[in-house]
């Protein structure tokens, strides 16, 4: 009989004892990394939004309409400023995050890719973004609000559910 080479048994069991010990660490590290993704994700949405949002307050303190003023945000109730040659419509002085009479709103300003953006609801003045993929989406979202009675807009992330 020639000389046979080869693993044993005991070195094979070894092999997928450690090959499982790794695993078991590095498998809630990947987990968690995903996790720290979306947070991060939502976190740089709600800073581009405020970046977004305070560059239209700006423009609509400095333009001569009165977008500032307005309580109503149609067109025809003079609430625009212009931006890069775009009409955006205002709501007492925010820029509003949704599409009304084919205006622009000032989340076109931004990519918001991996998000899913909630449809505007009457009656509100705000607007939701869900990220995709994440376990709970609505706590893994950022919302931006033009408040009602003035004042800057409310942008805020919950990431509870990422």
């Amino acid at each position: 009989m020639g000389n046979q080479r080869g693993f044993t048994l005991i070195e094979l069991v070894v092999v997928i004892v450690i090959l499982g010990i790794l695993s078991a660490v590095a498998v809630p590290k990947f987990v968690n990394m995903q996790t720290e993704a979306r947070v991060a994700a939502v976190e740089g949405l709600r800073g581009a939004i405020a970046s977004a949002a305070a560059l239209g307050r700006s423009k609509c303190l400095v333009s001569s309409t009165t977008c500032n003023t307005g309580t109503s945000y149609s067109a025809s109730s003079g609430n625009t400023t212009v931006i890069d040659g775009e009409t955006y419509l205002y709501h007492r002085g925010n820029p509003i995050a949704w599409n009304v009479a084919g205006r622009r709103n000032i989340i076109d300003l931004i990519d918001i890719s991996g998000f899913t953006v909630q449809t505007y609801h009457s009656g509100s003045y705000e607007r939701v973004f869900t990220k995709d993929g994440a376990p709970t989406p609505a706590n893994c979202s950022v919302t931006y609000e033009a408040p009602s009675g003035g004042g800057n807009a409310i942008i805020t992330a919950d990431t509870s559910g990422c």
